[in-house]
């Protein structure tokens, strides 16, 4: 091309001298577009050159083009009419035009025109991706691989891009293990300008992990550093559910953190983990992960000692810490002391207290010795509360349970306690509270919710073998006008209850941290030895001193109908723990007051992962507080929840009961016995079939013991699911029988799931009775068959 250009140039000028006006192609379509340089010279003659006269551009046109204006050509094309004609520039244009991405094919011409030069563009456009597809994919969808693509629909076809986004396939299948896969692009033709897009993929199959090893490891054996890691061999019956086997670099880049952290935990502060090394086999089916360590020698803590402190003795906060000499060198330990310490400053309201490690190693002695420096700044003071997000909520809802109050000092365990009663008032689906300093020892608090729907219609179910189908149905606005007030309407049907019930509460009752509430009910239980309709009311009020103790005060008034089912009255002169029922057949009343103590250290009262909760209940009822009964009503519960890991939780609870009679005219009414079994009990039997039954009749217990345990497990947390294991066991005792460890021999266990929902936890439980047969025999509710529960609310009914 530059070759013929300079053979053309004098050409081009004796013809436009002589009025001619030729064609002459400057850019040959069989020739890629490269530069066009200026020729060395000119004219091949100096005479020639000095009669020559610079040619000049003096019009542009273009063709070929069909969607794109000209407009837009023009725009790229730095040539402009007027211009003195230079190849330089013309090749820029070209490759302007290329960049584009919109042409196939440029053809550039030049030819005579009024005294000077026409250039012509002559243009091929790139055909436009209408349509997108895949073949040959199984392991990832097209829907998948689609959101991978880059390319949109209707866009000009660029070889470029097509080939970032084949790399950006082969990537997406690289993440998950697929090595050997192949993607090749072709292009179908759909009408004159327009193409389908075809990825054509071979997967090639997965490269799965066979071995994890480690190189360099001496004070730790591979099986240890194996349980450090998250990248896993392969192994048929798991890695299905939980990739494991599955190469991914992220997850190998942390698992060198961790490493490390294991290491620095256990004294080695010089330890060096390397990039993981990953070795194929021969045809790239499997591989192996290789950690490269250099572990270096193990330090342990030689002095401890603390500068800087006013506030604090020296004495005080050594006590404070647990890392002390000649304990192995821990820095998860020391970042916890300093978290521990940090916090007791800010407690006391010096809140931007900064506590720095030095740590100088003796390489001779192996030891580290350790200085806490403290820095610790002055009084921090609230000036002001700003509460924002609230669109509902009343200002003063959010306040009154708030630690703090404008113009205090900062304390910053009041800061998490404050965090926490946001997050159990139920009313925001998110809570940020946010110092930010406005001076030396100011701060603003930055208090900002986001409110969530707080009325509910919640609709639950339940199956067992005993009583078949149950339905239940709740109807409730909490925070009603933004007051935190609240008023619920639920019933339950099935058949062996009918059940209704309506509760208006207050929590803060006339402004003070006292709650208040009414509940109205109507009851019928078919308890299968008996018929049991009531109706009446409760009202309770409750106060809570500090964060975690509270009290309740209630009074019940209720009027109960018995109709006897059976036994018959041969069967109760027969068995006289069945006299009761006869005797108390009619309408009875009852009325009386109860106290109850709660404790509750759970870090969050509707889906605990910490703490405990301990509480209780006594009860008079009749006699002096009217009624045609007289007898009191104790119970006491107490459940722990131990973290395991980040979603996963073990708890424990055991709780028991006593009712007895009051003089000698009182008496155990039939319907206030522990019947055991069910929801909130023992999940492994039916309502009331975990105790004794005479002829095959409940009678309940006028005592019970109870024991739980649940190993709570995440399966899709992002959404609130989670898994439950769970073990139960039980004991019923009839008036006059004692309580034995023999007598708690109902053991039951099964499996759940829980649903943590925005109208609170829901549960559905399988449970299956570990009897022996001959207790099977003897008790004949208990069916072999699982148990069927469902349940709303947190474990246990705390």
């Amino acid at each position: 091309m530059r070759n013929f250009f300079l053979k053309q140039k004098q050409w081009i000028v004796l013809g436009l001298l002589m009025g001619f006006s030729p064609l002459y192609p400057l850019y040959a379509a069989d020739e890629p577009p490269g530069l066009l340089p200026e020729p060395p010279s000119l004219s091949p003659t100096k005479s020639a050159a000095s009669t020559e006269k610079p040619i000049l551009v003096r019009k542009i046109d273009f063709s070929g083009n069909h969607r794109i204006d000209f407009e837009t050509i023009r725009n790229k094309v730095h040539t402009k009419v007027g211009d003195v004609l230079s190849i330089a520039s013309l090749d820029a244009d070209l490759k302007s035009l290329y960049a584009t991405g919109y042409f196939e094919k440029v053809d550039l011409y030049v030819q005579g025109f009024e005294g000077g030069v026409r250039v012509i563009f002559k243009l091929k456009e790139e055909p436009t991706i209408e349509k997108i597809d895949f073949i040959g994919n199984s392991a990832k969808s097209s829907s998948d691989l689609r959101k991978k693509v880059t390319i949109l629909p209707a866009s000009f076809y660029d070889g470029r891009q097509v080939h970032d986004n084949v790399e950006r396939i082969k990537a997406s299948y690289r993440s998950a293990g697929y090595y050997n896969s192949k993607v090749v692009p072709i292009l179908k033709r759909m009408g004159r300008h327009k193409r389908e897009l075809v990825f054509m993929i071979d997967e090639g199959g997965q490269t799965r992990i066979t071995k994890v090893t480690f190189s360099g490891n001496k004070h730790f054996s591979s099986s240890v550093l194996a349980k450090q890691v998250k990248t896993k061999p392969y192994f048929a019956l798991t890695s299905w559910w939980t990739d494991a086997g599955i190469y991914k670099k992220s997850e190998t880049d942390q698992d060198v953190q961790r490493l490390r952290n294991f290491y620095l935990n256990n004294g080695y502060i010089n330890i060096g983990v390397g990039q993981p090394k990953v070795v194929f086999t021969h045809h790239r089916k499997s591989m192996t992960i290789v950690f490269p360590i250099q572990e270096g020698e193990q330090f342990h803590l030689g002095s401890i000692a603390i500068s800087g402190n006013k506030l604090f003795s020296n004495k005080r906060l050594l006590k404070a810490v647990k890392l002390k000499p000649p304990m192995v060198f821990s820095r998860k330990m020391l970042q916890k002391d300093i978290t521990t310490l940090t916090r007791m400053y800010g407690h006391k309201g010096y809140a931007f207290a900064i506590v720095t490690p030095q740590i100088v190693p003796n390489l001779q002695n192996k030891t580290v010795d350790l200085t806490y420096s403290v820095t610790e700044g002055g009084l921090v003071h609230i000036r002001r509360i700003n509460i924002t997000g609230n669109e509902l909520s009343r200002d003063k809802v959010i306040r009154r349970v708030l630690g703090v109050q404008e113009s205090d000092i900062m304390d910053t365990q009041e800061l998490q306690n404050s965090y926490r009663n946001l997050q159990n008032l139920n009313f925001f689906s998110n809570v940020q509270i946010v110092p930010k300093q406005v001076g030396s020892n100011l701060v603003d608090l930055n208090v900002s919710v986001k409110e969530k729907p707080t009325g509910t219609f919640s609709i639950g179910g339940g199956y067992s073998t005993l009583f078949g189908v149950m339905g239940m149905a709740t109807i409730a606005q909490n925070n009603i006008f933004g007051t935190g007030d609240s008023v619920s309407l639920s019933g339950e049907l099935g058949g062996f209850i009918t059940m209704y019930s309506l509760t208006i509460s207050d929590p803060w009752f006339l402004d003070t941290p006292t709650s208040a509430s009414l509940s109205l009910f109507d009851t019928f239980m078919d308890y299968f030895t008996y018929w049991n309709s009531a109706i009446g009311g409760s009202l309770t009020f409750s106060r809570r001193f500090g964060y975690y103790f509270s009290t309740s005060l209630s009074w019940l008034a209720e009027s109960e109908n018995i109709f006897l089912v059976s036994p018959t009255p041969q069967q109760a002169l027969t068995a006289p723990i069945l006299a009761p029922f006869l005797a108390q057949q009619g309408f009875w009343t009852q009325s009386g007051p109860s106290v109850g103590v709660s404790y509750d250290r759970r870090d969050n009262y509707m889906n605990a992962h910490s703490g405990y909760h301990i509480w209780g209940n006594v009860g008079v009822y009749g006699g002096t507080f009217g009624g045609d009964t007289a007898f009191y009503s104790t119970t006491g519960h107490m459940t722990v929840f131990l973290p395991v890991t980040e979603h996963s939780t073990l708890s424990f609870h055991v709780g028991g009961g006593l009712v007895e009679p009051i003089g000698p005219d009182g008496f155990i009414p039939v319907w206030d016995r522990f019947y055991v079994g069910g929801i909130y009990s023992n999940r492994g039997y039916n309502f009331g079939y975990a105790g004794p039954m005479p002829y095959g009749y409940l009678v309940g217990g006028n005592k019970e013991i109870l024991f739980n345990s649940d190993y709570i497990f995440p399966i899709f947390p992002k959404f609130g699911f989670y898994g439950d294991i769970f073990f139960d066991d039980s004991g019923e005792f009839v008036p006059g029988q004692p309580v034995t460890l023999g007598g708690i021999d109902w053991p039951g266990a099964g499996v759940g799931i829980m649903w943590n929902s925005p109208m609170g936890p829901l549960t559905l439980d399988l449970g299956w009775p570990l009897i022996s047969n001959a207790q099977m025999q003897a008790f004949p509710g208990n069916y072999p068959g699982p148990v069927v529960n469902f349940q709303m609310g947190s474990l246990y009914g705390g």
